[in-house]
C-alpha cells in the first residue's frame, strides 16, 4: 500500500497539515513554494479525514522503512507505541494493523520525562525531582553561582541553562524582527500570529504558552536595537519603536483617529521624496511626535541594527594589532562586557548585587590571570605589559 504514495517524496508530509487545517497556514505557505502538479492534486481533491490520515500513515511507514534501510537501525515492533489523537479514532484498528504497533495512550514516560499534551507541571515532573533528589542525598551542596564561575575564579565554567535559553528565544525574536525570508516558522508568525500586529503591541492575553514567553523577553532587546528609517516599507507607523517615544499605538492610542491614518499604517505613509510628511494638526501629541522625529536615512530600506557604544567603537580601532599592550586591553573590554552583563542578570533575576568597584576588580584579575597564565617569551612588550598590570617579573 505504501508503494501507491512513493512517487509523492517530502510533498506527502503535507496533506494532513493542509487537509486537516493544522496549521493552514503552514499548508498554505508551503504551496507558494511548491509546484509539484501531483501535490495540488492532493489538495483539490475532496478527500475524507479517513483517507487522508490512511495516506499519512501509509507515509510515515514508508519514512521509516526508508530510515531503516539507509541506516541499519530497524523498528522494534515489540517496544515501539503509537499514540492516536481523537480525530482519527474511526480508523484506530487499521492504523494499528498496518503499523505494527501497540497503542498507547497519554501521559506516557520517555527517559523519565513525562509527556503529555498539555504544558509540563511540577508535579507532573516532581517524581523526577523526587528521583534526583534522593540520589544527591549525601552530597555536600554547592552554590550554583559558584559553579557557573570560570574555571580561572574557582568554578566549573558550566554555563547556566536560564541564561542559554533565553538567548535562545532571544535568537527567534531577532530572526522575527529581520523577517528571516529563509524560515517558513517566521513566515508563519508575521502572517497568522502578529497579522497588522508587531511584537511590541502583540497582547499577552490568551496567547499560547510558548508565544506568551517570547513576547515577555522582549523589552530585553528594545533598548539595544536602533530602528532606521530609510524607505518605511518595513516599519509600522503605529506599531513599531523607530521613534523615541516607543510604539505610538500605546502612548498615543487616539494617534490613528486624528491622523487618518489606519493603526496597521505602514511608516512609507509619512515619507514623501527622503522627507518627512506628516499631516497637519493642532494636537499637542501630534506636534510632539513630529517635533522629536528620527533621521531619514534615503535612498535606503528600513533597518534595525544594534546599537554600538561609541566607546567600544574608538577601542576597538585603538587597540588593534598584536601588541601585547593592545590584546590585554581588547581581553579586558571583553571581560569588562561580560562582568558587567553578568551583574545586570544577577541583579534582574537573583536579586543579588556587586559594587561597581568588585565589579572592575573581578574584570581586571581575570585579564591579569590570563597574562600570568601565558608562557611570554622575554621581551620589552613582556616586561612593560607585567609592568601596566603590576604583574612580577622574573625576566624568565
Amino acid at each position: 500500500m505504501a508503494d501507491r504514495y512513493r512517487m509523492g517524496e517530502s510533498s506527502l508530509a503535507w496533506i494532513p497539515f493542509v487537509e486537516y487545517g493544522f496549521p493552514c497556514a503552514a499548508g498554505g505557505y508551503r504551496l507558494s513554494y511548491l509546484e509539484g502538479a501531483q501535490f495540488q492534486a492532493f489538495l483539490s481533491t475532496s478527500s475524507s479525514a479517513e483517507s487522508v490520515a490512511a495516506r499519512a500513515i501509509e507515509e510515515i511507514r514508508f519514512r521509516i522503512m526508508k530510515f531503516a534501510e539507509m541506516s541499519g537501525l530497524h523498528v522494534n515492533p515489540n517496544k515501539s507505541t503509537i499514540i492516536l489523537s481523537k480525530a482519527v479514532r474511526s480508523e484506530r484498528m487499521a492504523i494499528l494493523d498496518f503499523m505494527g504497533f501497540q497503542e498507547a495512550v497519554l501521559p506516557i514516560k520517555y527517559l523519565g520525562v513525562p509527556l503529555i499534551a498539555s504544558r509540563l507541571t511540577v508535579a507532573n515532573c516532581q517524581p523526577l525531582i523526587d528521583r534526583f533528589n534522593s540520589r544527591l542525598a549525601g552530597y555536600a551542596k554547592v552554590s550554583w553561582l559558584q559553579v557557573c564561575k570560570p574555571k580561572e575564579e574557582g568554578g566549573l565554567g558550566i554555563r547556566r541553562v536560564l541564561f542559554m535559553n533565553q538567548a535562545l528565544m532571544l535568537r527567534l525574536i531577532w530572526r522575527i524582527l529581520q523577517r528571516d525570508p529563509r524560515s517558513i516558522w517566521v513566515a508563519w508568525v508575521l502572517r497568522y500570529r502578529l497579522r497588522s500586529q508587531t511584537l511590541w503591541t502583540s497582547s499577552v492575553t490568551a496567547a499560547p504558552w510558548c508565544w506568551w514567553k517570547l513576547l515577555k523577553l522582549c523589552p530585553l532587546l528594545r533598548d539595544g536595537l536602533d530602528y532606521r528609517v530609510g524607505d518605511g516599507c518595513q516599519f509600522k507607523l503605529w506599531g513599531d519603536i523607530w521613534h523615541p517615544r516607543g510604539p505610538l499605538l500605546l502612548s498615543f492610542p487616539r494617534g490613528p483617529r486624528i491622523t487618518g491614518l489606519p493603526a496597521d499604517s505602514m511608516m512609507q505613509a509619512v515619507i514623501q521624496q527622503g522627507q518627512w510628511s506628516w499631516p497637519s494638526s493642532t494636537d499637542l501629541d501630534i506636534q510632539e511626535i513630529v517635533s522629536d522625529l528620527p533621521l531619514i536615512y534615503p535612498h535606503q530600506t528600513d533597518e534595525i541594527k544594534w546599537k554600538f557604544n561609541k566607546g567600544i567603537l574608538w577601542a576597538s580601532r585603538r587597540w588593534r594589532g598584536t601588541h601585547l599592550l593592545n590584546m590585554a586591553s581588547r581581553a579586558l573590554l571583553a571581560a569588562i562586557v561580560y562582568h558587567i552583563w553578568g551583574e545586570r542578570n544577577s541583579r534582574r533575576f537573583l536579586a543579588t548585587s556587586s559594587s561597581a568597584d568588585s565589579v572592575a576588580a573581578r574584570a581586571i584579575d581575570e585579564v591579569r590571570y590570563r597574562i600570568m597564565s601565558e608562557h611570554l617569551q622575554p621581551s620589552l612588550q613582556s616586561y612593560v605589559l607585567h609592568r601596566v598590570w603590576k604583574i612580577p617579573w622574573d625576566g624568565h
